[in-house]
Parts: structure tokens; sequence; C-alpha cells
């Protein structure tokens, strides 16, 4: 059971990084920008990042022990940063020797239902932690993305439930600077902020 669970989770940061790489095309001044990349800036920047998401996420959810492992950032010359962590986020009552009662629909419904309120919790405040701290990345530039993968920890919600796996946000530098410099507002910044989950 152990090893099913570890590879289930490898495939899905194995998936998130896919859907990255995917979308990341070295130009032909891949080496010029690698090499004015200040790295000891680049690796300070991710540390403090890295913590202002972990935070976010044990202040957004408390009910829970919602984080897995901690938050683990890269940089992507040409394309940008990329933070990927991993969450737990469902709930229900725990089967046991002094209670093998198999879980009611009803359970299983509530469960997924807060599952669903407390991801929907840490998109936005990601979306915030993004408008907010993503300018503290300092080198990225203007056409760079900021990019997290939310990995969700595999659970069982029932046999006629898909089970949502990942989720991966992303916005440019030059959209995090319009709302810094209030150029647009929260909600506009919002719809510049791309989601994708499966």
């Amino acid at each position: 059971m152990r090893l099913t669970r570890k590879i289930e989770r490898l495939s899905l940061v194995s998936c998130g990084l896919f859907f990255v790489v995917t979308t990341y095309t070295v130009g032909p001044s891949a080496q010029n920008s690698i090499n004015s990349l200040d790295y000891s800036t680049v690796k300070r920047d991710l540390a403090v990042f890295q913590g202002v998401l972990d935070t976010t996420v044990k202040q957004t959810v408390r009910r829970i022990m919602p984080l897995m492992s901690s938050t683990r950032g890269v940089c992507l010359p040409e394309y940008g940063t990329v933070f990927s962590l991993e969450v737990n986020l469902y709930e229900i009552r725990t089967l046991s020797p002094f209670n093998m009662r198999p879980h009611t629909q009803q359970e299983l419904d509530d469960a997924y239902q807060q599952f669903l309120l407390r991801l929907e919790s840490i998109k936005q405040s990601f979306i915030k932690v993004m408008g907010e701290h993503g300018a503290a990345l300092s080198e990225l530039k203007p056409q760079d993305f900021l990019t997290i993968v939310i990995n969700v920890f595999p659970f069982d919600a029932g046999p006629s439930r898909t089970v949502l796996t990942q989720v991966v946000m992303r916005v440019k530098r030059s959209a995090i600077e319009d709302y810094r410099e209030n150029k647009i507002t929260f909600p506009e910044f919002s719809k510049k902020v791309e989601v994708t989950q499966f």
C-alpha cells in the first residue's frame, strides 16, 4: 500500500512538471539569460517565497495538518520560477478495528465538499500571495511566469467520484507589476492568473 501511494505521488509530481515543461521553450538568448542570473539572489528569493507559501497553507487550513511536504522552488531560465507542494485536504472518519463501519454516502459527500472548499480557499490565498509577494522574486523578467503546482495527496472519495489530483497556477511578472503599481484591481489581476486542474 505504501509503495503504491508513493508511486502515485511521484506520478502526480511528474504530471505537474510535464505540464510546465511543455510550455517551457528555450530561445536563442537562453545562455545569455542563464549567465545574467544572480544565483545567490535567486536562492534567497526562492527560499523566502517557499516560506510564504508554506505559511499560507497552514494559516488557510487550520483544522487538519494540510502540508505533506515543504514547498520546493526552482528557477527555469527563459520561463520563470516553479513552486511545487503537496497538500492533504481530505478529512473523513478513520476506519479502525474498533469501528469498521463503512463510510456512508453522506459522509463521503460531506468530506468531498469540505475538500473542495479547502482547495478553493488555498487557490484564492495563493492568488493573493502571487499579487502581493510575487514581485519579491527579483530575477523574474516581465515576460517570465510565476508558477505554483499544487499536488493533492491521493484519497478514496468513493467509486462514483473522480478525484482532483493537481492544480497548476501561473501568472506573468508583468501582471504582478501592474497590480503592485495599481494599474489593475485585484479582481482584474485574478483573471490574469491561469488555473489548470485535473
